[in-house]
This record gives C-alpha cells, structure tokens and sequence, in this order.
C-alpha cells in the first residue's frame, strides 16, 4: 500500500487523530440520534412509525447515493480541502434539521445532511491509510472509531437530556455548534494530504473499470454489507423492544447508552490495540463470534431486570461495533493508494446503502405493533444479523491477506 511518507511528531499524530475522531463522533451522532428521538418527532410532526422510517433511512440512502458519485472525483483533491468541504456541507445540513418546521423540510434537511456526512466516512479512513502505514492503521483506526462509544455515552444522553428541557431541535442545535468548532482547527492542523494525486489522473471510466472490475473489491462489498447487516437489522428497533417488551423504563432508556458507551470508549481502542498485535483477521474472527451470543439473547429477551438487560446491551456493544475496528483496518489494507480514496468513498455509500436496507428488512422480519405494543417477532430479525454475521466469518477469510 502508498501511503503518505510525511514525517510527524507523536503530537502532530495525536492532533490528527483527536480531530478525525471528533469529526467522526459529529456525524455518528447525527445519525445515531434519530432513533432515539423518535416519539418526539412522531409528535412534533404529526406522523406514524412508517414515515419517521423514512426520516431515518433518508440518511442512509442520500449518504449512499452521493458517496457513489463522489468516488469518481474524491482522488483528484487534497484530502484535507475535501473533508473540510464536505464537513462543512454536512454542518449546514445537521442546522437545516434543528431549523425544520414541518416534516418535508425535515426529510430535506435529512438528505443534505447524509449527502455530505455520508462520506465523511470514506474520506477520515482514506487519511489513515495515506498518513499510517499497515502494521500501525489499527490503533488510529479503533481510535476513531471510538467516535461510537462517545456519541453514546455523552452524546445521546446528553441529547435526550437537552431535548427533554428545550425540544426536539437542541440535539442538532448542539452538533452544529461543534461542528463550527471544528472546522477552523481543521483548516490549521489537518496536513496537506494530496500524494495520490500522482496516480489520480485516471479517467472516470478507468476508474470505474479499476474500482468494479477487480473480484476481490466485489468480496470487499458483500463483506461489509453482512458486517452492517449484522448490526443494523436489530439496532435501530432495540430501544423500542426493551422498553415494551423486556419492561426497561423509558427514563432509564438513556443509561443502555451511557453504559454501553463508557465500556466501548475503552474497548474499541484496545480492539484495535489487539488488531495490530495478533492479527486483523483473528481479532474479527473472535469479536464476531462472540456478537452472536447477545445478539440472540436480547432478539428473545422476556420481561427482566435492569440488571440483566443493562449487562446484555453493554456486551452487545462492545462485541457488534467491535467488528468494525478489525473489519475496516482488513478492509483499508486491501486497497491500492491510487485509488484509495475513491475505493473508500464507494465503500461508505456501501456501507450507508447496507444501513438502511438492513433496518428496512429487521423491522419488516420484526413485524409492525401500535404505539406502546411490543414488537411481535423480533427474533426474527436477531436471526437474520446472526445468518450475515456467519456469512461475513466466511468472507473475511478472502482479506485475511494485507497487501
């Protein structure tokens, strides 16, 4: 793999790392935060179950539609001027939300946003690869994706918190002020990062060819695809099922956050530790595994006690985000530098696009109820991220080889 032979010192290393990080928890969280506050925008704009679904997926799937056209020309920029582009757009979308008044302006501020969050994913991952060398891309990498653990344990809470004192807007109120934040100490400490440029010249058609037709790019696709389907076919409707079906209280939905969140923080980075220690390959291969365990248990949780579902969800979290520390560092490793930030920028509207098919198919297998019911077959839906999480076991073993 080329990366980027620029000499830094540990605290240039650090600044970079704590600013994509941050960059990565602002988008995270504009996501994350919609499911959640879901009742209260039911209410505010007057919808059913179904339509707030399309609040959610329009995300997912504008992320996925402007990922894939960026691919083509993503190469051609500095990286630093495309992420700060693009985070800006971004910011601009997450304050459309907070300023919607009714529920079309909303699903449009929704598109802006995931339009441009969408591959800020894509572009964070293609500057650990240019700045970080293989044997060294798992610990930035469990770094940054650590973003989840802290959108969780401060951000959520934090979120439902502000939206309970002063309305549904404060969330998204709250990431744009961080987001402008952001972007001057970007625009001062990100380094130029434009050494792909050299290979970068190819013609969108070439591209295309170089991206589409290389088989193992293909395994690549379909290994991702059954890592988020793995997650996000029982993710997005696990608030709803332990309040009515496992009897959580409602005010105690945030502490599933908060707990989950301040082991995760930890464990993310010492995943990605493990990564670079004893192999990508056996790290995925383990936290994998072990996600099947809790992902059945809490598919068929009966009533319990905040004990037994506050120790589930926090397994649950460490091992099902887990995966993604050695999948996406495996994943960056098979990738060639010329076309890494195209490559990345296709694999996160793959990724974005998996998101919102695998939260339409787990609430089509969980099966429909009205407001305060439980969600009759939920199970199903814990069993179709078990079948994609063996199928992923199966797939990675074709990346096991870093390049």
């Amino acid at each position: 793999m080329q990366t980027q032979n620029v000499p830094f010192t540990d605290k240039q290393e650090k600044l970079i790392v704590a600013l994509l990080t941050l960059m990565n928890f602002a988008h995270i969280l504009d996501f994350v935060i919609m499911m959640p506050l879901g009742p209260k925008l039911i209410h505010a704009f007057h919808i059913d179950a179904p339509r707030f679904g399309i609040l959610v997926s329009a995300y997912a799937f504008a992320a996925a539609i402007s990922g894939l056209l960026g691919a083509f020309v993503i190469d051609r920029f500095d990286r630093k001027h495309a992420l700060i582009v693009l985070f800006s757009g971004f910011t601009i979308g997450t304050l459309l939300c907070a300023i919607a008044w009714n529920y079309w302006f909303m699903l449009f501020a929704r598109i802006v946003a995931g339009g441009f969050g969408g591959i800020l994913g894509g572009v964070v991952l293609s500057i650990i690869g240019d700045l970080f060398p293989p044997e060294r891309r798992g610990t930035p990498t469990g770094v940054v994706m650590s973003a989840f653990s802290v959108a969780s344990v401060v951000g959520i809470p934090i979120g439902l918190k502000a939206a309970d004192l002063f309305g549904w807007q404060s969330p998204f109120y709250m990431i744009a002020a961080i987001c402008a934040v952001i972007i001057p100490f970007a625009g001062r400490i990100f380094p130029s990062v434009k050494g792909h440029h050299q290979h970068a010249s190819l013609h969108w058609f070439a591209l295309m060819k170089a991206i589409f037709a290389n088989g193992k790019h293909w395994i690549i696709f379909s290994f991702l695809f059954m890592v988020v389907v793995g997650g996000f076919s029982v993710i997005p409707y696990l608030p709803i099922y332990l309040v009515e079906n496992a009897g959580l209280a409602s005010e105690h939905l945030f502490l599933v956050y908060f707990i989950g969140g301040c082991f995760t923080f930890f464990t993310s980075r010492w995943i990605g530790r493990l990564s670079d220690r004893y192999g990508k390959l056996f790290v995925f291969r383990l936290t994998a595994s072990l996600a099947i365990l809790p992902i059945y248990a809490l598919t068929h949780l009966p009533r319990s006690t905040e004990v037994v579902i506050f120790t589930l969800t926090t397994i649950f979290m460490i091992v099902v985000s887990g995966r993604f520390v050695p999948a996406l560092a495996l994943i960056t490793g098979n990738v060639e530098g010329r076309i890494r930030g195209s490559f990345m920028s296709v694999n996160s509207s793959v990724q974005q696009m998996s998101s919102g098919v695998a939260t339409m198919l787990g609430g089509f297998l969980a099966g429909s109820a009205g407001e305060g019911q439980p969600i009759p077959h939920y199970g199903h839906a814990g069993y179709l991220a078990i079948g994609a999480i063996l199928i992923s076991l199966y797939l990675v073993r074709f990346l096991a080889k870093e390049q």
